[in-house]
Order: structure tokens, then C-alpha cells, then sequence
């Protein structure tokens, strides 16, 4: 999968390669760029699409097939996100062209691109000239940023170097993660806080890690 920032906007280009699943990419993406609520459109090809509605309740959709449209939501509640997408696809048939739709419960995409567009931001003025007392707020959160529940072996943690980590091991005083590149260290808790940003579609959680000033 590819991630694009379009330019001069906030909202997010998701360009899905051959075997990549909705919503599955989609939900992990929006976590991990702190998405909360955004509204979603694309289109693309499918090798498969399970479904839900209509008469036939829940089936499975056999491919290949052209996805004309994709277009729902994706919305926070507690601490997962939670997807609506409706999809309108065509495939060939031996009668003719048939054209399917439904819920997507789940779609195995040969190639895709779906937009996110961000909703539930601040205002231009609120981020250009913020109150006095958001300043100093602000400063004190950031002196000290006060814990969420702590990770469990499996979660993913973003360290502000070595970017994405999977928790191994955790102790009273050390965290030991796993990197991207597969090596693993040891992170002193001391200097560390854990900032809860969501769930992901596997059911680990994905948490921020605020690292402490010195005192």
C-alpha cells in the first residue's frame, strides 16, 4: 500500500496493491495518522468481495470485478474505529454484465485508490492564533503527560526514533520492543509515557511514546 498526502489539504490518498484487504488497511492507516472520523471514497478492482444486505443477507462475491464506487465513513467508538462502507462493483457473466452491492464486510483488492477525507479538526483560526490558556495547557501536559494504561506484549508503540516497535517484554523497569529491522532493545521506563491512540483491525493496540524531560 501507498500513503499520500494530498497537497494542500489534509486529507489522505490510500493507493492499495494486488492482495490488500479493506478495511483492514484502511482502519490500521487511520490509527496510525490518528484519523478519528473521516469520510471515505475510492474505486477499484476486486478479486473478491464478501457483502451484506439485500434479500440474500451475507455472501460472498466471487471476482474479478470492477468496484465503481466505495463510500461510507469511518468514525470512533471508545477506543476503536469503526468502518461503514458501502460498495457498487460489476463483473462479468456468462449472461452479461451483472452488477452487485452492499455493506463491504471484507474485499480482497487488486488494486485501489480511496480517499480519506479528515473531519472533527480545529479550526484555521484556533490552530493560527490558539488562547493564551491553551499555551499554557498545552505546557503543562507536555511537562507531565499523564500515563494511559500501559502496553501488553503484541502491542505496537511509536517511538519518536526508531519509529513503529512491537512490545515483547515489559518489566517495572524496562519495556523491550522489537524494531522494524527486527533487532530488539530495551527501553528504560523511567523517561517514558505510554499514549493510548487506538486499536487496531488484529486487536493489538497502537500507542504513542512521550518521552520524559530530565528532571
Amino acid at each position: 500500500m501507498q500513503l499520500r498526502q494530498l497537497a494542500a489539504q489534509p486529507d489522505l490518498l490510500l493507493l492499495l496493491e494486488r492482495g490488500e484487504v479493506l478495511p483492514k488497511v484502511l482502519l490500521d492507516t487511520c490509527v496510525q495518522q490518528g484519523v478519528t472520523t473521516a469520510l471515505i471514497d475510492g474505486s477499484g478492482r476486486a478479486s473478491s468481495l464478501t457483502l451484506e444486505g439485500g434479500p440474500s443477507g451475507r455472501r460472498k462475491v466471487a471476482g474479478p470485478l470492477e468496484v465503481l464506487h466505495i463510500a461510507g465513513l469511518v468514525e470512533q467508538r471508545g477506543t476503536r474505529l469503526e468502518p461503514v462502507l458501502r460498495v457498487v462493483a460489476s463483473r462479468e457473466m456468462d449472461t452479461g454484465l451483472e452488477i452487485v452491492g452492499g455493506v463491504l464486510i471484507e474485499g480482497i483488492f487488486e488494486g485501489a485508490s480511496v480517499r480519506v477525507s479528515r473531519h472533527g479538526r480545529a479550526s484555521r483560526a484556533e490552530a493560527k492564533d490558539p488562547s493564551w490558556a491553551a499555551v499554557v495547557a498545552a505546557s503543562e501536559q507536555s511537562e507531565e503527560p499523564e500515563d494511559d494504561e500501559p502496553p501488553r506484549i503484541g502491542d505496537v508503540v511509536e517511538h519518536p526514533k526508531f519509529g513503529p516497535c512491537t512490545v515483547k517484554g515489559i518489566s517495572d523497569e524496562h519495556l523491550k520492543v522489537r524494531l522494524e529491522g527486527g533487532r530488539t532493545v530495551s527501553l528504560g521506563l523511567s523517561h517514558l509515557s505510554f499514549k493510548l491512540k487506538g486499536e487496531l483491525s488484529t486487536g493489538k493496540r497502537l500507542y504513542t511514546l512521550v518521552v520524559r524531560r530530565s528532571q
